[in-house]
């Protein structure tokens, strides 16, 4: 007779190992299934917002090419009135290049903050340009990931 308890405890052991690990399964695969939502949910946002980086870039050109246009009637005045001392620069040249020749244009404040911004556009240009491939990025692995 004990040898018939033996057996029923040993069953049931086993019984209860199995369903132990069938209830950590289910756990682990749960949270599991919930860290991908929730990673998905977080590239799923950012993929949304990259839309928007080209009217962004854009923006920005935009305003470089303004910042560019008032810069070069800066230095068109500036020519104009000191053309006799620089005959050999030529009003359709680089216009950062043109504010780098003349030193007192580039002591004035604003063309110095023209230049600032001008620089600062350029570097968010250039983030959004790597924001945009690192979106295509996130967008495969939406895809294939």
């Amino acid at each position: 007779m004990s040898r018939t308890r033996d057996s029923y405890d040993h069953h049931y052991d086993n019984e209860c190992n199995v369903r132990d690990f069938f209830i950590f399964m289910a756990w682990f695969f749960g949270i599991a299934c919930l860290g991908l939502i929730i990673t998905i949910c977080f590239i799923w946002a950012d993929v949304a917002n990259g839309r928007v980086y080209d009217q962004q870039i854009a923006m920005y050109e935009e305003e470089n090419k303004q910042i560019e246009t008032d810069i070069d009637t800066i230095v068109q005045n500036y020519m104009a009135h000191e053309s006799s001392v620089y005959k050999d620069v030529k009003p359709g040249d680089n216009v950062m290049t043109l504010v780098t020749l003349f030193p007192e244009l580039k002591s004035d404040e604003l063309v110095s903050r023209q230049i600032s911004l001008y620089i600062s556009n350029n570097y968010q240009i250039k983030q959004l340009k790597e924001e945009k491939i690192r979106l295509e990025k996130k967008r495969w692995l939406l895809c294939f990931g």
